[in-house]
């Protein structure tokens, strides 16, 4: 029947991109549908009864105008989308083109604008020729096209227009004025050569890579001069894209590179050092309840400590940081064994007499701030035979 062959076209309609080819295709066999419903013979004679076909007429020809309806809307919904997308892109387009040229980023993003608007330029005519064949199409084959829509292309060719004029002021503009942005990035340049060869003489003098240096006050001189070279890391993006704008080769800062390197190296030291003893310090003041819930944890995340010392720089492994973090490894891996020891389920107050008899000191087991920090100020390493022996 008609009604199943229309029905075949669900998966069809629901495919928005159709080519405007399959839109003429099928509008077309529409049109022939609508030509055979129309030949039926609205009366039939059977012997001596008459039959009248026009309700049927008047159904099947309402089925293929709504199948046709909706392709014709389904053309102009595409072609809306479309000049929607359109106008939204040239909107964000237009604000770089008309800023002010005050600084190298504003001259990268203007001239990156400008390559866009002009790379654009075929896709955006391809796009228009593309919604006025879908309009015309949709209006031939019976829909009736809105003056909005009909304003709305009108609208996306005039903003085109204006775009096309701000984009060639925007041209004229920026080569009125590169010119003096060239002799300021040569300026800025050397100023550059001289501030970072200061900073290497600091960075060299005073900085965190003196080997017996203490940890602490070489995390805050890190700390300090990591943000003196963030500073200066942002300047030498700036000036390689001044560089890269104006055609220049690139030029080489020794004096930063060197420093950059090792501020990075001092980094996985101090980051390392940093991390093992918060660790510790987290460890150490738990209640020792916890930490004996703990003990698996604790011995892998101090594993993963000591593969991160072993795999620092041989150089490095000599700095008082490095040292110290082995220590506390050491020292941790040590007690584990003893610390798994005490918490046991097994233990009991009897116990904790003879560990305050060797450790000769008073303990407080019953009280919650009960840590381990007690039993290592009591120096429970240097009793680990003993207690072993428990």
């Amino acid at each position: 029947s008609y009604r199943r062959v229309l029905r075949k076209e669900y998966p069809n309609l629901q495919t928005p991109e159709n080519s405007i080819e399959d839109y003429v295709e099928r509008l077309m066999t529409y049109e022939a549908y609508g030509k055979e419903v129309s030949e039926i013979q609205s009366l039939c004679y059977i012997g001596p009864i008459c039959l009248s076909n026009e309700a049927l007429k008047f159904a099947l020809r309402a089925e293929v105008d709504a199948w046709k309806y909706q392709y014709t809307k389904q053309l102009l919904d595409t072609s809306e989308t479309d000049l929607a997308k359109l106008i939204d892109w040239m909107t964000s387009m237009t604000p770089p083109l008309e800023s002010r040229v005050r600084d190298l980023d504003e001259v990268k993003l203007m001239a990156q604008t400008l390559q866009d608007v002009i790379s654009q330029e075929v896709d955006v005519e391809q796009t228009f020729i593309s919604v006025d064949t879908r309009v015309n199409l949709a209006a031939e084959f019976g829909l009736h096209i809105p003056s909005n829509d009909r304003r709305l292309i009108a609208d996306a060719r005039q903003r085109w227009k204006e775009l096309q004029t701000v984009a060639s002021k925007a041209s004229d503009r920026l080569r009125r004025t590169q010119e003096g942005f060239k002799a300021d990035l040569f300026r800025a340049i050397a100023m550059f050569k001289a501030e970072v060869e200061g900073f290497r003489r600091e960075f060299v003098e005073s900085g965190p890579m003196q080997p017996d240096l203490d940890p602490k006050t070489a995390m805050e001189r890190l700390k300090y001069l990591q943000k003196h070279l963030d500073d200066k890391a942002r300047k030498h993006a700036t000036f390689r894209l001044g560089e890269e704008l104006f055609g220049l080769p690139h030029t080489t800062y020794e004096a930063f590179d060197f420093t950059r390197d090792e501020m990075e190296r001092a980094s996985s030291l101090y980051a390392l050092y940093n991390d093992v003893a918060t660790g510790v310090e987290k460890y150490q003041r738990a209640p020792l309840q916890k930490v004996g819930t703990m003990i698996g944890d604790i011995r892998a995340e101090i594993n993963n400590f000591r593969k991160r010392l072993s795999q620092l720089p041989d150089d490095l492994k000599e700095y008082k940081a490095a040292l110290k973090v082995a220590t506390m490894v050491d020292e941790i891996l040590g007690i584990l064994p003893l610390l798994g020891m005490l918490t046991h389920r097994a233990m009991r107050p009897r116990h904790w007499q003879q560990v305050m008899v060797i450790l000769q000191t008073v303990l407080d087991t019953d009280s919650p701030n009960f840590c381990a920090a007690l039993l290592l100020e009591a120096n429970l390493s240097g009793h680990q035979t003993e207690l072993e022996e428990l």
